[in-house]
């Protein structure tokens, strides 16, 4: 994967937390797995993390693959009602569809224009399509010219650098070893954009039941770091 200049620097710019789509707001589960006891050393946090790549594997990233590759806009309200339903937890798929919306209100705030991402945006704000993370994401980044490669990994880094952040808080872990399961962790992001080629864009699926039972629990924490 080779990148220009300027693409390496727009992937740069979204992947990024301060990219504001509100992500770092989110634990996915983690606040309640560290509230039960089984969140608490950078070795349980890289396991998560890695069943976390797993469910992104066959939902999110082919949901973002085929969003990329989209030149209708129906294929890209299906994608995103499909990547939707493979959410069984409320709170996981209202963040997605917070997060999904903040990332097309900040890509137009630093001049990104597609015809397709328009009609996308106008169909999420009629609430005809859910405006998933995955969906938003790979329609903005096609519209910013970064290749689908670029744009999958950028995907999974950006989350699970999300993800990380949320477990150095919790457990909490200095910034060394956070940086160190990023790290460990970069093959396995590889590996996940890889098997996302396998999976068609209407059968998506994700199997984390730890990480949606840990969503379903985290509304009914007594006191909570992220949103709920």
């Amino acid at each position: 994967m080779r990148l220009g200049s300027t693409e390496l620097l727009d992937l740069l710019q979204v992947a990024d937390s301060a990219f504001p789509i509100g992500s770092f707001s989110h634990s996915l589960g983690l606040e309640s797995l560290a509230a039960e006891g089984a969140l608490a050393s950078a070795a349980d946090l890289s396991r998560t993390g890695e069943r976390l790549l797993g469910g992104l594997a066959t939902s999110d990233l082919p949901a973002a693959r085929a969003a990329h590759g989209a030149d209708e806009l129906e294929s890209l309200l299906a994608a995103d009602h499909a990547v939707t339903a493979t959410r069984s937890a409320r709170e996981s798929r209202e963040a997605s569809a917070a997060m999904g919306r903040r990332m097309i209100v900040a890509a137009r705030a630093i001049g990104v224009s597609d015809p397709l991402l328009d009609a996308y945006e106008e169909s999420v704000r009629g609430e005809r399509a859910p405006g998933s993370h995955p969906v938003a994401w790979g329609s903005s980044l096609r519209a910013m010219g970064v290749s689908l490669d670029a744009a999958l990994h950028g995907l999974a880094f950006s989350v699970l650098a999300g993800f990380v952040a949320a477990g150095q808080k919790l457990i909490p872990l200095g910034q060394g070893a956070a940086q160190g399961v990023l790290r460990e962790l970069r093959c396995t992001i590889a590996a996940a954009v890889e098997r996302s080629r396998d999976i068609e864009p209407l059968g998506v699926f994700a199997f984390a039941p730890e990480l949606e039972i840990a969503s379903m629990a985290h509304e009914r924490l007594d006191g909570r770091l992220f949103a709920s």
